[in-house]
């Protein structure tokens, strides 16, 4: 019927464009040119089609095939003006859309349009990328799909699996699937080549006590040993090993989960109360000194709450040795809760790490409106705080052979560093000792970079390494860490100068620590050229 249909309306002038491959191609017959677009991976190059095989025309016959691959249906209708998703309520699948003449695959002045999503495009490894990724807006916790389209950059000589999280504003993960990366006859990456590209669907679940709200979607790449792997945008930057693939917003249930969605064991229950509380997940039985704890509460209330509840965390060994600012009881404000609602609270607890090793109680109180719920502090746990070894001996002066004064963020300083070498050979390593001083713990744990700059601009080698003294998140006011590098020379590395470049950055998101000088002169690119130079000497050559 709809093969007859255009055949009578679709007149020779005009073109109709499919997002599948579906038997409307055998079945046409009419004067209209037709094609379909399901074999493009990019919404540059479909637009590149698009406008080839519309030429002059002024209207388009867009056929939706419900078998088309949601990443190409998108392309699509954002390239010729249509809504971005289709409306609940329509049944139709064609769609007449007019052009301005000459079409330059802009949508007519009477259409508004689409608002454009964005493409979350990066390389994994330098093998395998991430073209586009399609998620609902929103959700409840009932499972949702996000589709994601891989491509194959280079040859891939191991498979690749990706994970797909659902993380909170702090970085607390909710929800987690994990799949192959497979093409549609479900080979692995290690059988593509370069070039071909699959739509994978992810289908993820919240669970039912997750709090409503903002979430992010974050994919990850690990290859068969189980390694993550690095990600690198389309300009070349560093994206980390968690690429954001889009938000989603979680809705409360229908129907309030009520006493039966708050299991907990008897031991984990908290004391009774208009907010009912169990310990859903308890916190580790041991610390290293500063390092973060976390712990999970799950929460029903009873009634609806008239306020915002809150609470405080103390730990004591008797007396109160340390105590938290107050923090809100969920993320959802208690206020906005209905009578039934079951939600879990995650708790990401820091304590100070100048308390002495040894074992505590981590207790808890409960506050409605500035006073407090339960009539004592609630017992939860006890923990061992375990010593860390610290140094906060500075150098004497003259000590640190190439002094510097940078500072890293807000609390960290690059004191300076020491060189035995400024010669090497390609293969070769340099050693390289770095004098860093803490004014207080940073808010994420970061990762120091060492890169080998050549003449090109780019590294020619590299050292990424964990800090020592612990964590940078558990580093304390006046700390000092030394750390000894050993810088490697690639074995390509071309014979000419060279300059080395300091930085930190946090590995998941691939952001790094901005640096100022001591002028407070923010440096570029987040990196620090040590004022040295290196000489790269290739055997039987000479330097330029």
């Amino acid at each position: 019927r709809l093969a007859a249909y255009l055949a009578t309306h679709a007149t020779g002038d005009q073109r109709i464009v499919l997002d599948a491959d579906g038997p409307l191609l055998r079945h046409d017959t009419g004067p209209a040119p037709i094609a379909s677009f399901a074999d493009i991976p990019t919404k540059e190059a479909l637009r590149e089609r698009l406008d080839a095989f519309c030429g002059e025309c002024t209207l388009i016959w867009y056929v939706a095939d419900p078998a088309a691959s949601p990443i190409t249906a998108a392309y699509l209708r954002q390239i010729l003006g249509l809504p971005a998703r289709p409306e609940e309520e329509s049944t139709s699948n064609l769609h007449l859309v007019r052009l301005p003449p000459p079409h330059t695959g802009a949508a007519s002045p009477s259409t508004p349009p689409a608002p454009s999503e964005p493409s979350y495009r990066a390389t994994f490894d330098h093998q395998l990328t991430l073209v586009e990724a399609l998620s609902p807006v929103q959700a409840g916790n009932a499972p949702f799909t996000v589709w994601l389209r891989w491509q194959a950059s280079a040859p891939t000589p191991t498979p690749f699996y990706a994970a797909l999280q659902l993380r909170d504003a702090d970085g607390y993960r909710w929800a987690e699937v994990g799949l192959p990366v497979l093409n549609e006859v479900t080979f692995p990456t290690s059988a593509w080549r370069p070039g071909e590209w699959t739509d994978q669907a992810f289908r993820i679940r919240p669970p039912a006590t997750t709090p409503p709200g903002e979430y992010d979607l974050l994919v990850t790449i690990t290859d068969a040993d189980g390694a993550q792997q690095g990600a690198w945008d389309a300009s070349g930057q560093f994206q980390g090993v968690r690429v954001p693939v889009g938000r989603i917003h979680i809705l409360p249930p229908d129907t309030p989960g009520g006493p039966q969605a708050a299991t907990c064991p008897p031991e984990h229950q908290l004391p009774p109360g208009p907010m009912q509380g169990c310990v859903a997940d308890p916190p580790p039985p041991a610390v290293a000194s500063g390092d973060p704890f976390g712990l999970t509460v799950r929460w029903l209330a009873l009634d609806r709450p008239a306020s915002d509840y809150h609470l405080r965390w103390r730990l004591t060994d008797g007396e109160i040795t340390w105590e938290s600012d107050p923090m809100p009881l969920s993320p959802y404000p208690t206020s906005r809760w209905r009578a039934g609602d079951v939600y879990d609270s995650h708790y990401t607890l820091r304590s100070d790490p100048f308390l002495p090793a040894g074992r505590y109680r981590l207790t808890l109180s409960l506050w409605a409106d500035d006073r407090p719920v339960w009539s004592t502090d609630t017992p939860i746990a006890e923990i061992e705080l375990r010593p860390r070894e610290r140094s906060f001996d500075l150098p004497a002066e003259g000590e640190i052979a190439h002094p510097l004064n940078l500072t890293l963020g807000e609390r960290v300083h690059l004191l300076g560093f020491d060189l035995d070498r400024s010669q090497a050979t390609p293969g070769e390593t340099i050693p390289i000792t770095l004098y860093w001083q803490a004014d207080g713990p940073t808010d994420l744990d970061y990762t120091v970079f060492v890169h080998l700059i050549g003449a090109d601009g780019r590294p020619h080698g590299q050292a990424d390494y964990r800090p020592g003294g612990g964590p940078t998140s558990s580093w304390v006011a006046g700390q000092v860490v030394v750390d000894g590098v050993t810088l490697p020379v690639d074995a390509e590395a071309p014979a000419g100068a060279y300059h080395i470049a300091v930085g930190m950055y946090d590995v998941a998101s691939g952001g790094r620590l901005p640096i100022a000088d001591h002028d407070g002169n923010v440096l570029p690119d987040g990196q620090a050229i040590l004022p040295i130079e290196i000489e790269i000497h290739v055997a039987g050559g000479t330097s330029p």
